[in-house]
């Protein structure tokens, strides 16, 4: 293919669907590398060296990377340093795509007019919004949503295997270890209560969300919160499904993970898929760290991480939830939102010297 064919592709996918500024500029960014390389592919390109000519943050570099990865417009291999840097591709896309429906669900592809086309689909929308049954091509709709599920499973969620009750009493008590241990002594008082009682219920209910967000000013018992609930499962020994194990819970300062990042990036992936990992002091990273010109956000990406695998997370934080947004970007914050119970912690110290 050549540059003006590789150019009709795209402006062929994004007439179908919604292309955005970043992702129009990007791919005409590696149109124009490839063509300079005599389309001799993959082309290496830095990150540093994209966002600067593309005036574009590494966030937005990788989402608009990824999202022309996702649609088969192009492939690329992420960059490990300054002198292996990231390296892209284009690829021909094909409009002979083909779908087999499974589990004796059919569907009439014959093309039709466009009149026809609107009726079909408003009709369809009737009958999913009404009754959920089948639509104008034959398909039902319910019967396909529950193949659906069954190929792309739910992932389930952690729970403590007892009541309310005795989450909160066991809680109570890890807490309270975890203070004497410090050679302190535990001060109760209705904050503490009201938080704890709010974690045994997440705890063992149903929830969509898969992770905790302990918010609030400094030192009055966050961390110390994270670390009895880590305490208590290593007491428990509760057994992961399919005997893989022990539950138990990693604990990483926010620090930390962006100094991994820079200084060991395969440990900082392995952490990046701790099926559950506590956060402490978000807030306290750096956003970005450099090395040899690639830049990369720590934080964000782990984060993004744990929002597509849906991996459980506790995070503490002093900062406000408009300070995330602001700190962080939009779309983390939106992240979060449906990741997280939030657990605001508004109490004095309970440590008393």
């Amino acid at each position: 293919m050549t540059y003006i064919d590789y150019m009709n592709q795209f402006w062929r996918v994004a007439s179908m669907e919604y292309m955005s500024t970043s992702e129009v500029a990007l791919y005409a960014f590696i149109a124009n590398e490839c063509n300079l390389h005599r389309w001799r592919m993959p082309v290496p390109c830095s990150s540093v060296r994209i966002c600067e000519v593309l005036h574009m943050s590494k966030q937005t570099l990788c989402t608009a990377r990824k999202n022309l990865a996702k649609r088969g417009l192009i492939s690329f291999i992420e960059g490990k340093s300054r002198h292996v840097p990231s390296k892209y591709s284009l690829l021909e896309w094909t409009d002979n795509l083909t779908v087999t429906p499974t589990d004796n669900l059919t569907a009439s592809l014959t093309p039709i007019k466009d009149k026809e086309k609107d009726n079909s689909i408003f009709k369809g929308s009737a009958d999913f919004s009404n009754n959920k049954k089948e639509n104008n091509n034959g398909i039902n709709v319910e019967e396909f949503k529950k193949s659906l599920i069954r190929h792309h499973p739910m992932k389930a969620r952690f729970k403590l295997p007892m009541t309310v009750q005795q989450a909160y009493e066991s809680l109570l008590a890890a807490v309270m270890a975890e203070v004497e241990c410090r050679r302190r002594t535990f001060c109760f008082n209705d904050g503490i209560q009201n938080q704890l009682l709010t974690i045994a219920k997440w705890l063992v209910s149903p929830t969509s969300s898969f992770g905790i967000m302990l918010c609030g000013r400094c030192d009055n018992g966050k961390s110390t919160m994270l670390k009895a609930f880590q305490q208590l499962l290593n007491y428990l020994h509760i057994p992961k499904p399919y005997g893989n194990g022990k539950y138990g819970i990693q604990i990483v300062d926010a620090k930390y993970i962006a100094h991994l990042c820079k200084t060991n990036y395969d440990a900082y992936l392995r952490l990046t898929s701790v099926d559950m990992l506590g956060i402490d002091d978000l807030g306290t990273d750096p956003q970005e760290v450099m090395d040899y010109g690639n830049v990369y956000t720590p934080i964000i990406d782990l984060l993004t991480k744990h929002y597509d695998e849906q991996l459980f997370t506790i995070i503490t934080t002093n900062l406000t939830p408009q300070l995330i947004r602001e700190r962080y970007g939009d779309r983390i914050a939106d992240r979060l939102n449906e990741m997280v119970e939030k657990i605001i912690f508004k109490n004095e110290t309970y440590r008393n010297s």
